[in-house]
């Protein structure tokens, strides 16, 4: 990292506050009736969906930041108010990240609370209804571990990918990603291990550092889905990579240039993207040696990006 992160004090109270709102977060959320809500959507394609718990969680996250931190700058999902639009501190808020699975009644479903100071992700908490490990809190801060509550969570063990272990993969995986040759064999995804898709990247991110999936990839992720379970991971011994001009880099910031000068970090993070991949360290670079983005043509590459402009521009 080239930006020097908070003193440990500091660091600490913040993540503390995480935690509480996380908490707090999760409470608002259980007011509403999984799979008995209704569904809108936003834009014109009926593919993104959204529920009166996203606002109304949102709603809560902002009142609590704006309270105790009027200085800091806020990126959610469900709104473009951005606080202190050019604050080094910088909230990333997803309120229900996996609301189709909310909707459908299926308990694969979080909420979402990162912390970025100068685009570096420091601190996370994510509340977690009772999937894994009871209504639980999974936190981390940089140098300070990652834990479900007050047990610490840790990435498999592992140095390579056990062909009955876990991974997650995006429903997109085929369109998006391909394999590489390896001394002149190209390795299928068989032996890679058994794969799941479960609809919420946060609840992914938490399978990784609780050691139950051995890796997972993420296609379309926005700041919010990702900048609490970046600290979790690899402060459970994990490890991050985007996939960042034709390579896998680890990821140490998000990195979005300004399109104006006027533009603050705020606004500029809502652009963010990157296809992922994270996990335990020996298996991701044993992963990404044999895997790699496709080459989309010109095309295809404006047309995403400007459909992405237009979606942050309706919001």
């Amino acid at each position: 990292m080239n930006v020097n992160i908070p003193e440990e004090p500091i660091l600490k109270e913040l993540a503390d506050a995480s935690v509480l709102m996380a908490r707090g977060a999760g409470a608002v959320l259980q007011r509403f009736h999984p799979g008995g809500i209704r569904v809108e959507y936003k834009g014109k394609e009926s593919t993104d969906p959204v529920t009166e718990a996203d606002l109304r969680v949102e709603e809560y996250l902002r009142e609590e930041i704006s309270r105790e931190f009027p200085d800091h700058g806020i990126v959610g999902e469900e709104s473009t108010e951005a606080g202190t639009d050019d604050a080094d501190f910088m909230w990333a808020l997803d309120p229900l990240d996996g609301t189709a699975n909310f909707a459908a009644g299926v308990p694969l479903y979080a909420v979402s609370i990162g912390l970025l100071y100068k685009g570096v992700p420091i601190a996370g908490s994510l509340f977690l209804p009772n999937t894994f490990a009871g209504d639980g809190v999974y936190h981390a801060r940089v140098g300070g571990g990652a834990f479900v509550d007050g047990d610490p969570l840790r990435v498999v063990s592992n140095s390579s990918p056990q062909p009955s272990g876990l991974a997650g993969f995006p429903a997109s995986y085929g369109r998006v990603f391909t394999s590489k040759k390896v001394r002149g064999v190209r390795e299928s995804k068989k032996g890679l291990g058994e794969v799941r898709i479960m609809g919420s990247i946060a609840c992914e991110m938490v399978l990784v550092a609780s050691g139950i999936f051995q890796y997972s990839f993420f296609t379309g992720s926005h700041i919010w889905d990702v900048a609490a379970g970046v600290v979790l991971v690899r402060e459970a011994g994990g490890e991050v990579l985007e996939w960042r001009r034709g390579q896998w880099r680890p990821i140490q910031d998000f990195v979005v240039t300004p399109q104006k000068p006027d533009e603050g970090r705020s606004r500029a993070f809502r652009r963010w993207g990157a296809p992922l991949l994270v996990g335990a360290p020996d298996i991701v670079t044993y992963i990404a040696s044999r895997t790699q983005v496709r080459r989309r043509p010109l095309r295809s590459v404006i047309k995403a990006i400007v459909a992405r402009t237009k979606r942050g521009q309706s919001k």
